[in-house]
């Protein structure tokens, strides 16, 4: 825009309808991000943090972010429940968030990645219970 930010709506149409633009995104934004996490965890480490570091990571890539979590935790929730959520969230429509949602990994390909699932069909208790209860396990 004319004050040098991103439309992230325009933008979000037209690489969420192009799978071509959608690749182009990601192949100039990836690496900034990973980048930026990973200056993130070094600063962490650098001033001697020994606690639980959390990466949340949308979509994960080999170099990074594989390579540098002791585990992967994966979110799960269905179909209809996401849509919901998302549309509340953003104020998109049905359309915009199937689209979204379809530009992303098959929730199966994450799940192969997952040491542990958490499930989140439920209230933000019941999340949070479930996260505790694995935490705790760990």
């Amino acid at each position: 825009d004319p004050k040098g930010q991103i439309d992230r709506k325009l933008l979000a149409q037209l690489v969420f309808s192009d799978s071509d633009k959608l690749k182009l995104l990601n192949r100039i934004t990836h690496r900034h991000i990973i980048e930026q996490m990973m200056a993130e965890v070094e600063k962490a480490r650098r001033e001697g943090f020994d606690g639980t570091l959390v990466l949340d990571v949308p979509i994960p890539v080999e170099q990074g972010f594989l390579d540098t979590a002791d585990e992967v935790w994966v979110v799960t929730a269905d179909m209809e429940e996401r849509l919901k959520r998302v549309m509340k969230r953003s104020g998109f429509s049905k359309e915009e968030v199937l689209k979204r949602i379809q530009s992303q990994p098959a929730q199966e390909e994450y799940l192969k990645l997952a040491d542990r699932v958490i499930h989140n069909n439920g209230s933000l208790e019941q999340l949070e219970r479930e996260v505790s209860l694995l935490y705790g396990a760990g």
